[in-house]
C-alpha cells in the first residue's frame, strides 16, 4: 500500500481498495486473537 500511495497518491482508487483490504484483514486478525 505504501508503494502504491507513493506512486499514485492516497486518493487513487487502487490505493483506496488496498487500504480497505488491509482494514478488513486487520479486523479479522484482531477478531481471531480475541478468540
Amino acid at each position: 500500500m505504501v508503494i502504491l500511495s507513493n506512486e499514485y497518491g492516497f486518493l487513487h482508487p487502487e490505493v483506496q481498495q488496498c487500504s480497505q483490504q488491509l482494514d478488513e484483514l486487520l479486523l479479522q486478525y484482531y477478531a481471531i486473537r480475541r478468540g
